[in-house]
C-alpha cells in the first residue's frame, strides 16, 4: 500500500487526485471481496478503506490541493481583447498579435464554457446556423467515450460564426492539422498562446481554463425579461456535467454582483 501511494506521489499528483483513484480501487477490491466470499462467510477487509486520514497529503506540503476562484473583469476583458485586436502596449515594441482565428476562439470559450479541445475540434458541420446551438463531442466521457451535447449561442457569438463558417468548410479553426498525433501538441501549443496572451494584457494569473469558469459564472447570472435563463440542471448540461456539484465548483460568484441585486 505504501508502494502504491510512494508511486502516486513520486508523479506529483494532486491530493485529492490521489483520493480519487484510491477511491476507485477501494470499491474494486470491495466488490471482488463481496463476489468471492463464500455463502454465510464475512468478506475479507478490504485494506484500502483502513487508511489513515490524511494519506494522500504530502510531508512536505510541497503539493497541495487547489481551487481556482478568479473571474475576468470588465477591465481585464477589455485589456484581452485590445491585445488581440493588435493595439500595442506603451511599454512593448510590438503587438501581441492580430489574429483573428484565435480571437474568434476566445470568444467562443468564454461565451459557452467549451473545453479547449471541444472548441478548437470543432467543425462547421456542427454549428447549427438556423437553431442557434452547437453540437459538442463532448471530451469528458466515460473511458474516452465522446459524449454529446447541444450548447446555446449567445447573439453576438452566434453572429460571429455565421460570417466565420460562411466561407469554411471541414474544421472550423486551423489550429489542430485533424490528426489523433497533433492533439496533445495542439493543446499545449493553445494553452501556451493564452497564457502569453494574458501576460502581454497584464491578467497573468489568468489560465485559459479560467476562461470555462468564468463562462459558467455568466450563465448563472445571465438574466432575461422573465429572470434568471437557466437553472442549475440547465447549466450542467450546457456545461457537460452530470453532478450539479461540478457547478457549485466553478461558479465563483463576485460578492459585487450580489450586492447588486440588493440596489
Amino acid at each position: 500500500m505504501n508502494q502504491l501511494l510512494d508511486g502516486y506521489k513520486a508523479k506529483e499528483m494532486a491530493p485529492g487526485t490521489i483520493r480519487k483513484r484510491i477511491g476507485a480501487l477501494s470499491k474494486v477490491v470491495g466488490w471482488y471481496h463481496r463476489s468471492t466470499a463464500k455463502e454465510g462467510q464475512q468478506p475479507q477487509v478490504n485494506v484500502l478503506t483502513l487508511l489513515p486520514r490524511g494519506y494522500s497529503q504530502y510531508a512536505d506540503g510541497a503539493v497541495r490541493d487547489i481551487e481556482r476562484d478568479v473571474r475576468m473583469s470588465a477591465e481585464d476583458e477589455a485589456a484581452v481583447r485590445a491585445a488581440l485586436a493588435g493595439v500595442k502596449r506603451p511599454d512593448k515594441e510590438r503587438s501581441w498579435g492580430d489574429d483573428p482565428a484565435f480571437d474568434l476562439l476566445f470568444s467562443l470559450i468564454i461565451d459557452t464554457g467549451l473545453r479547449l479541445r471541444e472548441a478548437y475540434r470543432l467543425r462547421v458541420d456542427q454549428f447549427d446556423a438556423q437553431r442557434g446551438v452547437l453540437r459538442i463531442e463532448g471530451t469528458k466521457g466515460h473511458h474516452g467515450a465522446v459524449k454529446l451535447r447541444t450548447v446555446p449561442l449567445k447573439r453576438e457569438i452566434r453572429g460571429r460564426l455565421v460570417d466565420w463558417c460562411k466561407v469554411r468548410e471541414g474544421l472550423m479553426f486551423p489550429f489542430w492539422d485533424g490528426t489523433q498525433e497533433d492533439l496533445a501538441k495542439c493543446t499545449s501549443r493553445l494553452s501556451t498562446r493564452f497564457t502569453t496572451l494574458f501576460a502581454y494584457a497584464l491578467v497573468p494569473n489568468f489560465t485559459e481554463h479560467d476562461l470555462r469558469h468564468e463562462a459558467c459564472c455568466r450563465w448563472v447570472m445571465l438574466k432575461g425579461e422573465r429572470g434568471w435563463l437557466f437553472n442549475e440542471i440547465e447549466i450542467c448540461k450546457i456545461m457537460g456535467w452530470s453532478d450539479t456539484k461540478m457547478m457549485l465548483r466553478y461558479a465563483s460568484l463576485r460578492g459585487e454582483d450580489l450586492a447588486d441585486r440588493l440596489l
